[in-house]
């Protein structure tokens, strides 16, 4: 009996339901479908109580195995008619699936494998969930792929309708596309500029000494002390991204030869006019007198948005009955600040 039936009985698909799923959605189809066939002997429905298995593949014949094997015993053959439910989890991305089924008398030897396998071919919710401007329910994001042009997602979805929204990141452009900017939020709280000495105006009349290591050498080749004025300008922005910028703060490297006579004695600041109109930034009072490379720094303490060029003036005292005698002045730091 076992024999015969399995040379003769044959499946016919007669309906296939399926659907994504779609979590937390209300009323959200599972993977389940409800598979109907109809199993004949010599071309006559037969009735009774048989095992089946049912496994999905990637083609006709051969190809991968997709997701697990689907046993039911006992399952009872009413007038040649049967129904499943089965349920191969998320095998059905789009691609073309074929079942394969196995038939046994209920618990008798192995089970039979039917010839063809079946093509398993859309339902009506197949074909719904297929159109993408049909999606209904929830869609997890992990689900997604894909690259979306700029134009297709709401200006809104940025910063979800929120204000307060901190972005993170590089980002690139013009920029002429922004509005209602405030360009001070843009800037740092300062901004540094190193300044090389090597632009020093000797003011005082004397010579002054070759530029040695990145640094710059203060004295004269006559005299016994002469007091020197050096000035430095300071190439910095007035504005950034049309926002006026002040000096906050200057320093300066520098280093006194081995005699207790060399020092710098008073350090300003000047800013000066397109009218050569002159006036205060920032001024130093103390002595400088470190025979070891050191650094001395001051304070605008009432900055003032810059309007002109901006001068560094430095007031040295060099003693020249030893011709080595010099002051070695090193990078200039300012540091400015909306």
């Amino acid at each position: 009996m076992k024999s015969t039936l399995a040379q003769s009985c044959f499946v016919s698909f007669l309906g296939l339901l399926a659907i994504c799923r779609q979590p937390g959605a209300a009323q959200a189809q599972g993977t389940e479908f409800t598979y109907q066939g109809s199993l004949n002997s010599n071309g006559v429905p037969i009735s009774g109580v048989y095992d089946l298995s049912f496994a999905l593949f990637d083609a006709p014949s051969g190809g991968t195995q997709q997701g697990l094997t689907l046993n039911y015993n006992a399952t009872v053959v009413s007038n040649g008619l049967f129904t499943m439910t089965l349920d191969f989890d998320d095998q059905f991305p789009g691609a073309y699936r074929w079942l394969e089924i196995g038939v046994r008398s209920n618990g008798a030897g192995a089970l039979t494998l039917l010839t063809p396998r079946q093509l398993l071919t859309r339902s009506p919710y197949a074909v719904f969930a297929n159109k993408a401007g049909d999606l209904t329910g929830s869609l997890s994001a992990s689900r997604i792929s894909g690259t979306l042009a700029p134009a297709q997602i709401p200006a809104s979805v940025v910063t979800n309708g929120s204000s307060g929204v901190i972005l993170n990141g590089t980002f690139s452009g013009t920029g002429s596309g922004l509005t209602g900017i405030n360009p001070t939020n843009l800037l740092p709280a300062e901004t540094e500029y190193n300044i090389s000495p090597l632009e020093f105006q000797d003011l005082s009349g004397y010579s002054r000494a070759v530029p040695s290591l990145g640094a710059v050498k203060l004295g004269t080749i006559s005299g016994t002390t002469a007091d020197m004025t050096y000035v430095l300008p300071l190439n910095v922005p007035s504005t950034l991204l049309g926002v006026p910028q002040k000096i906050k703060r200057v320093k300066i490297a520098y280093q006194v030869a081995t005699n207790t006579a060399n020092y710098i004695y008073f350090t300003r600041v000047d800013q000066i006019d397109d009218a050569l109109q002159n006036s205060l930034i920032a001024l130093d009072f103390l002595t400088h007198s470190n025979q070891t490379p050191a650094t001395y720094s001051f304070t605008n303490s009432s900055p003032t948005p810059l309007t002109g060029a901006v001068y560094l003036t430095l007031y040295a005292m060099v003693q020249n009955s030893n011709p080595t005698n010099y002051i070695k002045i090193g990078p200039v730091t300012v540091t400015i600040s909306p």
